[in-house]
């Protein structure tokens, strides 16, 4: 069949032709397999695909998240656990996975994720997008009402919905409004990303969607108190329901990836490989959905490397910025002399350990003299 036919009214120029072949690698999706410029870098790669006098290459980065110019690789194996009424269903060469009433994925707590800084994206279909129930996308497992709630959800009233609260009483939210879905059709697939950063540097987290890979402006976007921060490596974290009893579950839905980055990333790479957690579902079958981020690197061009990210992965520890460690022993008799060892792999950026010192030359750790007749 003929999808597309383009008319001129002239000749076109190499560097028309080039525009135009870029233009269709991009509609496509095939900006992998063409090289609009002729420089023998395909689309995907090049940092300059219409220009065929540059052939630089993307560069792979690393997520460096102690800004000590090293980058960290991972181990994550933040693996899920299918539970509920779910089905694995194939989409295109890969899969996803329906939600029954009670169907949900089990996380856990991800390792890795950072409560001041991240990006959650998901993957998702609706059999109606213009639901009358509401149906939870992604959920810190906190129990349902909306007292410490952080979730990412499909809501019957203002669409797209994003909400966090740290504690009675001071429910903070914000929303895209009913016109980002209300004009998708029933089941259509779409990118739904949330991400959040002290973007202004004002000491309040602000949150900002991106959806389909185009950024969403709100007026509620900034949380109102610095101290309303829910600590999100504390909490375990659910796909397609609100928490462990498959509360307010995607019901009529599908999800096909998500992925979780510690990076605040933007529209340009938005599509980069969560280095918290990658769930591609591409099992088909079975009970596990399997992660398989590996600390995640993303290609760019060299002009456009977004803070936070290096082109090496040598850090062991990309959590202790100075890369180095120290003991601390306990110091249970006040005389700023440390007995039995408390912590051997402390990391010189920490100020210390609670009720220790950084010493272990207590002799008798009971006796603050250290006087014996």
């Amino acid at each position: 069949w003929i999808s597309e036919i383009i008319i001129f009214n002239e000749v076109p120029s190499a560097s028309n032709l080039a525009a135009i072949n870029n233009y269709l690698s991009q509609k496509w999706d095939m900006e992998d397999m063409v090289d609009s410029d002729g420089d023998g870098v395909e689309d995907s790669m090049d940092c300059d695909p219409l220009d065929p006098t540059s052939s630089a290459a993307t560069t792979e980065f690393w997520p460096d998240n102690d800004g000590d110019g090293l980058g960290n690789q991972g181990s994550n194996a933040n693996h899920g656990v299918i539970l509920g009424t779910t089905d694995w269903v194939p989409v295109g060469e890969s899969y996803g996975i329906e939600f029954g009433s009670d169907g949900r994925i089990e996380l856990g707590q991800l390792e890795e994720i950072n409560s001041n800084e991240g990006t959650v994206l998901i993957r998702a279909t609706m059999d109606d997008w213009h639901t009358s129930g509401d149906r939870w996308l992604f959920s810190a497992g906190i129990p349902y009402s909306q007292n410490d709630a952080w979730y990412l959800s499909l809501h019957s009233v203002v669409g797209i919905h994003f909400r966090w609260d740290a504690g009675s009483g001071d429910y903070g939210y914000w929303y895209v409004n009913d016109n980002q879905n209300m004009g998708w059709e029933n089941g259509s697939t779409h990118d739904i990303a949330i991400t959040w950063k002290d973007w202004d540097n004002d000491g309040l987290l602000e949150y900002k969607f991106i959806i389909d890979g185009v950024a969403i402006d709100s007026d509620h976007s900034e949380h109102t108190d610095p101290s309303n921060t829910i600590d999100l490596t504390a909490q375990e974290f659910y796909i397609g329901a609100i928490n462990e009893n498959g509360a307010q579950s995607l019901t009529g839905g599908m999800i096909e990836n998500v992925q979780v980055s510690n990076i605040a990333l933007n529209e340009t790479n938005i599509g980069s490989v969560g280095n918290v957690a990658s769930y591609n579902f591409n099992e088909g079958s079975g009970s596990i959905l399997t992660d398989t981020a590996g600390g995640g690197s993303y290609e760019y061009c060299d002009a456009n490397v977004p803070d936070g990210w290096t082109d090496n992965a040598n850090d062991e520890d990309d959590t202790c910025t100075s890369n180095q460690y120290q003991d601390w022993c306990s110091d249970t008799d006040d005389d700023d002399l440390g007995g039995a060892l408390t912590n051997d792999d402390l990391c010189t950026d920490n100020t210390g350990a609670e009720g220790s010192v950084n010493n272990c030359d207590d002799e008798d750790d009971d006796c603050s003299s250290n006087i014996h007749d």
